[in-house]
C-alpha cells in the first residue's frame, strides 16, 4: 500500500474511532464509505481491513472473565445464519467488484444512509425475546453485510436493542457475534484467495490510533445533547451514502 494512502486510512480510522466512541457505531460504516468515495482502496481490501481491525478490537473487548456472561444462546442462533451469509457475502463481493461496481457502490450507499436512518430512533424493547425466526433472519442480513463491506452492525444492532436485556448484556452478545462473523470471513477469504500481508500490517498500524481515539472519546466527548448526538450522526452517515449513490 502506498504510504500516502497508509496515513490518510489511519487519519480516517482515527476519526471513525473517535465518532463511534461518542455515538456508538459507526467506526466500519465510515471507514468503508470515505475509502468508497474518494478510490483510496479496492473495496473488496478496504473490507478486509475494517473486518480485521473489528476481529482484533472484539478480541480484546472480551477476555475469558467475561465470557460467562455472555448469552451464547443469542449468539448461537445468529451466528447460525450469519456465518453462511457472511461467506456468501464475500463471494458476491469478489464478483460485483469486476462485473458490476457500480452496483456495488449503490448497494453500499443504500447500506449507509438505512444506517443512517436508524441513528434518528431509539426504538422501544420487545415485551420479550424476539424468536429464533427473527434472530435468524437478522443474523442473514447483518452477515451479508459483514461479508461484502466487513460492517454486520447495522441490522443486528437493531434488533439486540429492542431486546429486553441490559445494556451490558446486549454489548457483550453483540461484541461475540461480531467477533465470529469478522474470524469466519477472514478463514474464508485466506482458504479462497490466500493470505494477504499487507491488510494484516494496516490493521495492526491501525490499532495505536484507534486506542487513542477512544481514549480521547471517552475523556473528551463533545458537549452536545443525546438528540444532537443522533442528529450529528444521521448526517455524517447520510452524506457519506449520498455521495456513493450520486458516483454511482
Amino acid at each position: 500500500m502506498d504510504p500516502s494512502v497508509l496515513l490518510v486510512l489511519i487519519l480516517v480510522v482515527a476519526f471513525a474511532t473517535y465518532f463511534q466512541t461518542v455515538t456508538g457505531y459507526g467506526l466500519s460504516i465510515i471507514v468503508i464509505g470515505v475509502t468508497s468515495n474518494f478510490d483510496l482502496l479496492p473495496l473488496s481490501q478496504a473490507a478486509s481491513i475494517i473486518s480485521l481491525i473489528s476481529l482484533i478490537n472484539c478480541a480484546l473487548a472480551l477476555p475469558p472473565k467475561k465470557w460467562a456472561s455472555i448469552d451464547w444462546a443469542i449468539v448461537k442462533i445468529v451466528s447460525l445464519s450469519a456465518i453462511p451469509a457472511s461467506m456468501l457475502g464475500v463471494a458476491l463481493l469478489s464478483f460485483l467488484s469486476h462485473q458490476a461496481t457500480n452496483t456495488l457502490q449503490i448497494i453500499l450507499g443504500l447500506s449507509i444512509v438505512l444506517a443512517a436512518a436508524q441513528s434518528l430512533f431509539r426504538p422501544a424493547p420487545f415485551a420479550q425475546i424476539s424468536s429464533k425466526a427473527s434472530f435468524l433472519a437478522y443474523g442473514s442480513i447483518a452477515g451479508l453485510g459483514g461479508g461484502l463491506f466487513g460492517m454486520p452492525g447495522p441490522p443486528i444492532i437493531f434488533l439486540m436493542y429492542r431486546q429486553p436485556l441490559a445494556m451490558a448484556s446486549i454489548k457483550l452478545i453483540l461484541l461475540a457475534i461480531f467477533f465470529f462473523i469478522s474470524s469466519f470471513r477472514e478463514l474464508f477469504l485466506i482458504a479462497t484467495e490466500g493470505f494477504q500481508m499487507q491488510n494484516y500490517i494496516s490493521a495492526l498500524l491501525s490499532l495505536p490510533i484507534i486506542f487513542l481515539m477512544t481514549w480521547l472519546g471517552h475523556k473528551y466527548p463533545p458537549k452536545l445533547s443525546p438528540i444532537a448526538m443522533r442528529r450529528l450522526t444521521f448526517f455524517v452517515l447520510v452524506v457519506l451514502g449520498a455521495l456513493l449513490l450520486a458516483s454511482a
